[in-house]
């Protein structure tokens, strides 16, 4: 990241928002060069993604872009923009995206302030461009209120999600086979020393799960910075 102000990197990538004010927050990537060699109907990479324009929250509502090179970015064909608008009194965020081959479809997650709780929610898309029209709440064994929900497919009815307790700031991670049904929270160790850890991804490469923690949340300066982790 850059060392001094300002702090945003010298070129942006061109996300196209709905509300047209270009200001995309807490992207999700997949780049199905790694995937599968090729593409997924007919792009390499797809995103999901949410404006914060602004940062006014009632614009944190989530989107699909696609791209060919990974910078230049545009709407699919007919999709719905923006996919879901947040219940009154409430708001929406962080959008996570995943690929099920064995479905042969893309996975988003993303999280649903309704005023009062946050519950992670799941959609489903067998083209990238059609969605339902609503999302299924992930319902846990205890209510739990996360942070940075992240979706990862360690392999055949074998889905974890992580995320961070919002009021503690406690690393968890849950477990599924049909992400209907959920099992945990397992408490995450090693990860006691971050300072104010804030969003976060996980990726498994080669059957090692790798971490990335942004810290924050006030994204001024480069103390704010990141850690990495890694797990066997």
């Amino acid at each position: 990241m850059p060392t001094a102000a300002p702090w945003n990197v010298p070129c942006r990538a061109q996300t196209p928002t709905y509300d047209g004010s270009g200001q995309a927050i807490h992207p999700s990537v997949l780049d199905f060069r790694q995937i599968n060699g090729a593409t997924w109907r007919g792009w390499r990479y797809w995103m999901a993604m949410t404006p914060l324009t602004k940062t006014d929250d009632q614009t944190e509502n989530p989107q699909i872009l696609v791209s060919q090179d990974g910078f230049h970015w545009y709407d699919p064909p007919g999709i719905r923009k923006p996919l879901f608008f947040p219940p009154v009194g409430g708001f929406l965020s962080d959008t996570h995206l995943q690929y099920d081959p064995d479905a042969d479809e893309l996975v988003m997650l993303y999280r649903v302030f309704d005023g009062v709780t946050h519950l992670p929610h799941i959609v489903r898309s067998s083209n990238g461009s059609d969605w339902p029209t609503t999302s299924v709440g992930i319902t846990f064994a205890r209510a739990e209120q996360i942070l940075s929900p992240c979706l990862v497919r360690v392999g055949p009815g074998d889905w974890h999600l992580y995320g961070l307790t919002r009021d503690t700031r406690v690393f968890q991670r849950w477990t599924s086979t049909d992400l209907c049904s959920w099992q945990g929270p397992t408490n995450l160790t090693g990860l006691n020393d971050v300072p104010t850890p804030w969003h976060l991804d996980v990726r498994v490469v080669d059957g090692v799960f790798h971490m990335l923690i942004d810290r924050g949340p006030r994204y001024l300066t480069p103390d704010d910075g990141y850690r990495a982790a890694t797990s066997l």
